[in-house]
């Protein structure tokens, strides 16, 4: 410790006499010991000792902060030169410099943050910690069939610091983490989850048979519906709506946020539905049948990315009247000319005949995926919600699976629900005298808010003679812009509702035009 403080001071009277007119500076010493165990034998074992030296210096009411490795004599002499001479070029800071001496603390062991067990333990105990822990994960359940391996690791870190008002102090700190990561068989599917547990010291820090425990129900009961079918009632909080302080720094902590959910769910028990929202998770096979839209959304976006890349090509050779869409586009491709008249460098003709490889791939998946949408449409019966969509003009395949799966598959009580639920409802500010509307909540589902505000468009286009169309006329009147901009989300707030209503109890939306049969 002595020599600590002896080498941090040295720094300090370096800077000094370099020319600084104060400076501080802290030595910082951590030593690791990390084990991983997998597969029932150590994977990896690691024991690491760093040092390293921050010196900042004052220097005519400017200020310098460098660090290093090297705590030779030679290096940190040439090390305070480096961050004098550093301070030199900086901006002056009027309120740059050190507090007086007796405002710094006093002894550092006050703080509580060394645990003498750490270094006491040896590292054969800490060995064996990792693979009973690695065992214990593996043995509970013959689902867990792997692991992401179990890991035990130490550090003890010593900081001392000392500075030009004569200060001089130091104290330690240690830190102990175990975890495991194990890996059930779910079906045809692998499931995976993390726990572990963090403290000051080995006595602290929670058990290896607790840790082991809790990581395998976890990967076991990953799900609400894995819960739920284990005979637990299961609740899915949106953690959105649970008060917090609203100071400016607030204390937050794995107990704290703890404790905060258990009052909370105790309330809503006690019939306070407004202490909180419970979501509802969609079945497994509803939210299967949500991939369809969202891998078609996915392929369209790697369509525009493929055909911006060989729109950007041909544009640096000078050419702008392609189209990779086209069906004959390979035909096409050897016809174009640069700029100048040339025929495509080999290298470029070559590139783009790969992306169109690849956007080929992609038009041919994105076939298959509208051709898996329509066949979920398609054994529905006349009476179906997708099927009673497809009925309004303006309303196609895609507007129909999105609208129906995305949002409207869902019990709602009211339509402040419904809004709420795409993210559609009001955000309005009224305290005293301030009366202001800060927009959409944009808090929910955003898959089925973007649709239908391209849906409002269409059906402005589409369904002129509705009553909504009407509104939106009305309201807007010749203006454009921002003005147009919100008043077509309102519309899409209405559309949504009028839609919701013609799904659950057969109400056409006023005005509105029937596709021929």
């Amino acid at each position: 410790m002595a020599d600590s403080i002896a080498l941090a001071a040295g720094a300090v009277e370096s800077a000094v006499a370099l020319g600084a007119d104060e400076a501080e500076a802290t030595l910082t010493v951590v030593e690791r010991f990390s084990v991983e165990a997998r597969d029932r034998e150590v994977t990896t074992l690691e024991q690491s000792t760093g040092r390293s030296l921050t010196l900042r210096v004052f220097v005519d009411g400017k200020k310098a902060t460098l660090a290093t490795s090297d705590l030779s004599l030679d290096g940190l002499r040439k090390f305070a030169r480096e961050t004098v001479e550093a301070a030199r070029h900086v901006a002056n800071d009027p309120y740059a410099g050190l507090p007086e001496a007796q405002a710094f603390p006093g002894d550092g062991s006050a703080l509580e943050m060394y645990a003498a067990d750490v270094r006491e333990r040896p590292n054969e105990a800490k060995i064996d910690d990792a693979l009973g822990l690695e065992a214990l994960a593996r043995a509970y359940d013959p689902r867990i069939v792997n692991s992401g391996g179990s890991h035990v690791v130490d550090v003890v870190a010593t900081i001392t610091f000392a500075n030009s008002k004569g200060f001089h102090g130091s104290y330690r700190g240690t830190q102990v983490t175990r975890d495991s990561a194990p890996i059930a068989q779910d079906g045809a599917s692998k499931r995976v989850a993390h726990y572990g547990s963090a403290a000051r010291g080995y006595a602290s820090v929670e058990a290896v048979d607790s840790i082991a425990r809790t990581a395998e129900v976890f990967v076991l009961h990953l799900r609400h519906t894995s819960l739920e079918a284990n005979g637990v009632e299961s609740h899915v909080v949106d953690p959105a709506s649970i008060a917090v302080p609203r100071r400016h720094r607030r204390a937050k902590t794995d107990a704290i946020d703890g404790e905060t959910l258990l009052r909370t769910l105790m309330a809503w028990q006690r019939g306070e539905p407004r202490v909180c929202a419970m979501t509802v998770p969609p079945s497994p096979s509803e939210e299967d049948c949500r991939r369809v839209s969202r891998e078609r959304a996915t392929l369209l976006r790697e369509r525009i990315q493929h055909t911006n890349r060989i729109r950007g090509l041909l544009f640096g050779q000078g050419i702008t009247n392609y189209n990779p869409l086209h069906k004959n586009r390979r035909e096409c491709l050897e016809e174009l000319r640069t700029g100048d008249g040339r025929s495509l460098p080999t290298h470029v003709k070559a590139e783009i005949l790969r992306e169109i490889d690849r956007l080929e791939l992609v038009l041919r998946q994105i076939g298959e995926v509208e051709a898996e949408r329509d066949e979920i449409l398609r054994p529905a019966e006349a009476s179906s919600p997708a099927a009673l969509l497809m009925r309004l003009k303006g309303i196609g395949a895609e507007f129909a699976t999105v609208l129906y799966f995305e949002g409207l598959f869902r019990h709602f009580e009211n339509r402040r629900q419904l809004a709420a639920y795409a993210g559609l409802a009001p955000s309005p500010w009224k305290s005293g005298s301030i009366d202001h509307e800060q927009g959409i909540s944009k808090a929910g589902n955003p898959r089925l808010r973007t649709t239908m505000v391209e849906l409002a468009w269409m059906w402005v286009r589409y369904q002129p003679d509705s009553a909504l169309s009407g509104w939106f006329r009305q309201r807007v009147g010749s203006e454009r812009g921002r003005t147009r901009r919100i008043s077509i989300v309102a519309l899409a707030r209405k559309l949504l509702i009028a839609l919701w209503r013609y799904v659950t109890h057969g109400e056409i939306p006023a005005g509105a035009v029937m596709k021929p049969v």
